[in-house]
């Protein structure tokens, strides 16, 4: 999970303390409804999974996220 946040926060050119598993979308000015779908993208391509957009509004947290990627 280090990694994972580690990961996201260079996406969200934010410091990692700032963010946590349980950070939710919309709770920094970071992640807006652009940065949703970017981090989406960029997700799948780092872990070589799909996330399906129509699934996109039910992940709200980096939790979420995170367990998407082990599957």
């Amino acid at each position: 999970m280090d990694e994972f946040l580690q990961f996201v926060a260079e996406i969200f050119e934010v410091d990692v303390s700032a963010i946590s598993p349980d950070t939710r979308y919309g709770e920094i000015p970071e992640w807006d409804s652009l940065m949703h779908l970017r981090l989406i993208g960029e997700i799948e391509e780092r872990y070589e999974v799909e996330l399906p957009l129509d699934d996109a509004s039910d992940i709200q947290t980096l939790r979420d996220f995170y367990a998407l990627t082990q599957a």
